[in-house]
């Protein structure tokens, strides 16, 4: 458990500040989805996939006082604490060689590709959630094609973002940004 809660910690602490709690969720999925395992199951829900044990985990993690969960004009913002920092630091050595090597040869478990977590962090939560669920469908067995068809039934009021959404898929998902590493 300890290993879990550094994963998520970690993550923040490269978020720097994550605001809604849909947008959180969705960079999970997405960075889980493109190799760095953050021991999360995904379903499918309304707003695409979600992990009841990760908002678990968040709010159990915001009543240690790890990270801080605020409130601001209807939307929850999330920022790691010093007492977070510090746990991070704590653990950071021993688990700093577990799964480090992903199969498709991602960066290491605790250190998502910068540029890749940075693309991300900057889109907006409806980009992101009908990204996530291009990328859930892609994982859970269907092809580009229908991914894409699937998305939009399930999306139509953000339809008009899917050709971005696809190009964003391709160019960070695989690895196509500026370093050929994503």
């Amino acid at each position: 458990m300890f290993e879990k809660r550094y994963r998520v910690l970690a993550l923040l602490a490269a978020l720097g500040e994550v605001r809604g709690r849909k947008k959180l969720q969705k960079i999970a999925f997405l960075l889980q989805h493109w190799g760095t395992d953050l021991q999360s199951r995904f379903t499918y829900h309304f707003y695409g996939p979600y992990s009841a044990d990760l908002q678990a985990l968040v709010q159990e993690l915001a009543a240690q006082e790890l990270l801080q969960e605020e409130r601001t004009k209807g939307q929850f913002v999330y920022r790691i604490t010093e007492k977070g920092r510090e746990f991070v630091a704590k653990w950071e050595g021993r688990f700093a060689g577990v799964n480090t090597a992903h199969a498709a040869g991602r960066a290491a478990l605790f250190a998502p590709p910068r540029e890749q977590l940075q693309a991300l962090a900057e889109q907006s939560a409806p980009f992101l959630e009908l990204l996530s669920t291009y990328a859930y469908l892609l994982e859970t067995g269907d092809g580009p094609v229908s991914a894409r068809e699937k998305a939009v039934r399930l999306k139509p009021h953000l339809a008009a973002l899917m050709d971005e959404v696809v190009g964003f898929y391709r160019q960070v998902g695989e690895g196509r940004l500026s370093g050929g590493r994503p």
